[in-house]
């Protein structure tokens, strides 16, 4: 019978000193004979009395401090009569034990535990970077790399090591960081926005360069070279009463240095004994006094040096004017290109102001449109829709002819000549509701030995093909296919072989 201690400091003591093995065991329960009579678990370096019992080393050590008696038997114990058992000791660890560890499945000897510990997976570690976090050891390295918010991370935009719970407050100074020009949006460097809007942002407003002569307008840069353009005569005419402002506040400076002849009486011979050659010379320029003089000769050198430069300043302006728009309708023409890439042949085309060519057959012209070039997909056939809104030939003036034409593309040299295949062409209804739209629609199907369906030699083939009588006028104008002036034509390419020669 077990026996409890005498009072005294030891139960205090039992809560730090090393007892017996707590540990989930695999078959459940360990063999009572393996069980510590003092704390009740597993015992730990085991060590048997003299009177044949066997305890933890730290229980009875512990408990011999405050009784000398055997707690199971009551006999005289002492460390002198007690031995390390080894044979008991290699016995318990050789029981196998499952990883304490919330989700590790692995069992293993006793004598492995701590080894397993050390690299378990599962195991609680905290973060080496100092984080308040416990996290398990399999996620240690995606919290270190991505999740620890003192992880060091280094600023893409200027290099510097922040820690990353202070990276947002850098990016909101970094000097480095391409943020958007609030009036353009243009992306520029934090440190250059200031340059930018000075020189360079095409939405500041800024003075026209004329405003010294006169010119009151302000404007976004991006509009000063058609300001330019169209005020050409403006500014001259701003420069040129400049110019008669200041040659009129010249005139009474140079009079009141006129000598005495220049206000002579007409009728005073030049023949007089009293007339000498220093009275005849009048020229305000010679007898002016010497600082008028200069002032007089410095004011109209500046003044034409000052029309010099307007000169120049506004045949830059119109070349820039000239490359600018040359530029645009270069750009623009490589945005179509592109748009009718992406169409993967299927078009539509939007026929704007279409009721607006009624006035021109008023006129006596016949209208013939043209839509912007598209391909059968991203490396095939060029092609582009011809529509005549008043007909023509047996068509003329009762029905819409319309029509496809080939157009040069840029991969013709690969692409397989004549053209096979089926094109389906409609005029779409716009304004039935869905499930009750009746667009008109036909399809036709492609003819090797027709001109139209050959490789063009020009930008366009003259030759197209469709239909002279592809829709009634009078079905058009009065039925669903005109909506806010604007009739869609749509084609569908459906090509028998696109492959391009290997």
């Amino acid at each position: 019978m077990l026996r409890s201690p005498p009072p005294s400091h030891s139960a205090e003591q039992n809560s730090s000193i090393d007892q017996g093995f707590d540990l989930p065991w695999e078959d459940g329960r360990v063999d009572k004979r393996y069980e510590c009579p003092i704390c009740l678990l597993v015992q730990r370096n085991p060590v048997q009395t003299s009177c044949g019992h066997r305890y933890c080393r730290a229980c009875i050590y512990a408990w011999i401090r405050e009784s000398p008696l055997c707690p199971t038997c009551n006999s005289a114990l002492g460390t002198s009569k007690m031995f390390t058992d080894l044979i008991a000791e290699r016995e318990i660890m050789s029981l196998r034990v499952k990883c304490s560890n919330e989700g590790c499945t692995q069992t293993f000897e006793l004598a492995n535990s701590e080894s397993h510990n050390e690299k378990c997976l599962f195991r609680l570690v905290p973060c080496p970077n100092g984080c308040p976090n416990l996290l398990r050891r399999r996620s240690l390295d995606n919290h270190m790399a991505n999740l620890c918010l003192l992880r060091v991370k280094v600023c893409e935009h200027c290099s510097e090591e922040v820690k990353a719970e202070d990276l947002p407050d850098h990016l909101n100074k970094c000097r480095e960081l391409q943020i958007s020009c609030e009036l353009c949006g243009c992306r520029v460097q934090r440190s250059e926005l200031m340059s930018h809007r000075e020189s360079v942002c095409a939405k500041v407003i800024i003075p026209c360069c004329y405003s010294r002569f006169g010119c009151t307008e302000r404007m976004q840069r991006q509009n000063l070279p058609s300001h330019y353009a169209a005020c050409v005569h403006e500014h001259l005419q701003l420069v040129s009463q400049h110019v008669s402002i200041l040659e009129s506040q010249m005139r009474p400076s140079v009079a009141s240095h006129r000598p005495a002849s220049a206000r002579l009486p007409q009728q005073l011979s030049f023949d007089s004994p009293y007339v000498t050659s220093d009275l005849i010379d009048t020229d305000p320029i010679k007898t002016a006094a010497p600082g008028g003089t200069a002032a007089l000769l410095n004011e109209a050198s500046d003044l034409a040096a000052q029309l010099v430069d307007a000169k120049r300043t506004i045949e830059r302006l119109t070349s820039t004017v000239q490359q600018q728009t040359q530029k645009i309708s270069s750009l623009e023409r490589k945005i179509r290109e592109i748009d009718g890439r992406h169409c993967n042949g299927v078009f539509y085309w939007q026929v704007n102001n279409y009721m607006d060519y009624k006035q021109t057959l008023l006129q006596g012209s016949t209208p013939v449109l043209h839509s912007p070039g598209f391909y059968s997909s991203f490396y095939g056939y060029k092609m582009c829709i011809r529509l005549n809104p008043n007909g023509i030939e047996q068509g003329s003036g009762t029905h819409v002819s319309v029509f496809l034409h080939f157009m040069k593309g840029e991969n013709d040299a690969l692409l397989r000549w004549p053209f096979k295949g089926k094109i389906v062409l409609s005029i779409l209804d716009l304004i039935s509701p869905d499930g009750c739209q009746q667009h008109i629609v036909d399809f036709l199907s492609s003819k090797p030995d027709l001109a139209a369906f050959r490789r063009p030699t020009s930008n366009r083939n003259h030759k197209g093909f469709g239909y002279l009588e592809f829709a009634p006028i009078s079905v058009i104008e009065k039925g669903n296919y005109v909506k806010d002036n604007t009739l869609v034509v749509k084609a569908v390419i459906e090509c028998e072989d696109e492959s391009l020669i290997a």
